[in-house]
């Protein structure tokens, strides 16, 4: 993961998928995010956008941290990892 930022009631996740041979799948989730999975993932760099949930629009009207979770997936082989972004 490259960056996290907000925009509106969506947040939008860079991330680089580095497998040149084969497409990647990718899971993001976390607390209060609508957990999204992007499938055929060329390599490069790509930019999705996860939605808010009705707690995730209260923990950025608090000024609060979310922790967002992002497992990438190249055939058998996955990675994962997290971080916090403040919303």
């Amino acid at each position: 993961m490259l960056d996290a930022r907000l925009e509106r009631k969506q947040l939008v996740i860079s991330l680089r998928g580095a497998s040149k041979r084969a497409s990647a799948g990718a899971c993001l989730s976390g607390e209060g995010l609508r957990t999204t999975t992007k499938r055929n993932l060329p390599a490069g760099s790509h930019q999705i956008r996860v939605a808010l949930t009705k707690k995730g629009r209260s923990l950025r009207s608090h000024h609060k941290n979310a922790r967002v979770r992002v497992s990438l997936t190249v055939g058998k082989q996955a990675v994962a990892s997290t971080a916090a972004v403040h919303l």
